[in-house]
């Protein structure tokens, strides 16, 4: 007879991050931006060189899960979590980008700096999950092509945007965030008394320039 026992163990992880711009004693604004599915962060981290300025720095971290795009060799991708370990894998990124806060803004002392939040498709549920965490204070909250994940506490989600701003960012022609589906959380968010944006554009599932620098600058 078969006695198979699933058992769980922390172990070491190296996960990667970059940063646009020079932190500094001029430094004002900290945004850090959360990439989609199957991005690699130094791909996503070009999409914010309009962005950076001497008192503006963006930091892109990359999903700890790693994977071929095609096949087996060739383009390298990265995942926020799948649905297999789905609970550890969200305390793990939880964890990672906690440290990645603590290890950047610690270089900074100054009492108004402004920490911003960024997600773009994969990477919205990722940023409303460590916004909700509540272990950082944001001051924004843009989610672009996706929307709050379907398991938040819209309880403790009221108290959060009371002091964060959020803005939902989506395309008339996104193909994978139809105007059905916003029009779904929006009435969610609405029933729960939390206050947003809502930003659309004539565009597919894919960042705008224009508008990113509307919105972060």
């Amino acid at each position: 007879m078969e006695n198979k026992t699933e058992k769980n163990i922390i172990t070491p992880k190296t996960g990667r991050y970059y940063v646009i711009g020079e932190p500094g004693y001029n430094t004002k604004t900290i945004w850090f931006a959360m990439h989609g599915y199957g991005n690699l962060a130094s791909d996503f981290a070009d999409k914010f060189k309009d962005i950076v300025n001497e008192n503006t720095i963006v930091i892109v971290p990359e999903a700890l899960n790693k994977f071929y795009v095609k096949g087996f060799y060739g383009k390298v991708g990265a995942s926020w979590m799948t649905k297999n370990g789905r609970e550890s894998e969200i305390k793990d990124y939880l964890g990672f980008l906690n440290n990645v806060y603590y290890q950047e803004v610690s270089k900074i002392f100054k009492p108004d700096l402004k920490i911003n939040l960024f997600g773009f498709s994969q990477g919205t549920a990722t940023a409303s999950r460590w916004a909700l965490q509540n272990r950082v204070k944001f001051d924004k909250l843009i989610l672009w092509g996706g929307s709050l994940p379907g398991d938040v506490d819209y309880k403790k989600a009221r108290i959060t945007f009371t002091s964060t701003e959020l803005t939902i960012v989506m395309g008339k022609s996104d193909e994978f965030i139809t105007e059905e589906i916003i029009s779904g959380e929006l009435n969610i968010l609405d029933e729960n008394k939390i206050s947003y944006l809502i930003k659309k554009y004539d565009g597919k599932h894919d960042i705008q320039n224009d508008i990113l620098k509307e919105l972060m600058i």
